[in-house]
């Protein structure tokens, strides 16, 4: 069975988000840095009128910043009925994906749990995300998300 992904990047790496979570990718606009929050979380910003937590994909998976240019990309996701604005390096691409290509990650460590696995498609390799897994095990994200201004 196939299921749309949209395909991001974080530095030199590819990753997949299932479609059904992903709400718009928007351009990136200002961010206002919310004080004693984890790295990860950028602070918040205004997506049409509506105020979204903004978590920065590398350094939540790298412990790395993004640096903004022209590419960089909101992906505005809905994860458990909270809206989060997840900072890309670039995104442009929604990709149809077979299950059945999307092979598990052994279990190197703990982290593995927030990957479904990794696909190869056109000899790229794009690490799949369990979104939900990874954002549940997130410290401060509700607080971040909570916040809607407007």
């Amino acid at each position: 069975m196939k299921s749309n992904y949209v395909i991001f990047r974080v530095g030199d790496n590819d990753f997949g988000i299932e479609i059904q979570y992903v709400i718009s990718i928007e351009k990136v606009t200002e961010i206002t840095c919310l004080p004693q929050m984890p790295d990860y979380i950028k602070g918040i910003t205004n997506i049409r009128g509506q105020m979204k937590g903004v978590i920065d994909a590398a350094t939540l998976l790298f412990n790395q910043s993004i640096e903004i240019d022209e590419s960089t990309r909101f992906l505005l996701l809905d994860i458990h009925q909270s809206d989060i604005a997840l900072m890309v390096s670039k995104t442009n691409e929604i990709l149809s994906i077979d299950e059945a290509e999307i092979k598990p990650i052994d279990s190197i460590n703990a982290t593995s749990e927030i990957f479904k696995g990794v696909a190869l498609i056109d000899n790229r390799m794009i690490s799949i995300l369990n979104i939900e897994k990874l954002f549940s095990t997130l410290d401060a994200l509700e607080t971040v998300s909570a916040v809607h201004l407007g």
